[in-house]
């Protein structure tokens, strides 16, 4: 899956939107310009190079509040 993240001054690069995941690089890519674009017309100035599209390996979870079972320590 591939992060959109933004460097940020106290904690470094950081993903952008929680939650947020994308199949392919082109996706992510397509979803950056976009919100660079919206948030041009609002007036702001971001630019690209305060983000990166990076790949990220892990185990893809899906949680649906049906399946999801508590654990406590009593058993």
């Amino acid at each position: 899956m591939f992060h959109i993240q933004m460097n940020t001054i106290c904690d470094g690069w950081v993903t952008a939107w929680e939650g947020a995941e994308y199949n392919t690089f082109g996706e992510a890519l397509e979803q950056l310009d976009e919100f660079l674009e919206e948030v041009k017309t609002d007036g702001l100035d971001y630019s690209r190079d305060d983000y990166r599209i990076k790949f990220i390996e892990g185990i893809v979870m899906e949680f649906t509040p049906e399946t999801w079972e508590w654990e406590d320590e009593h058993g």
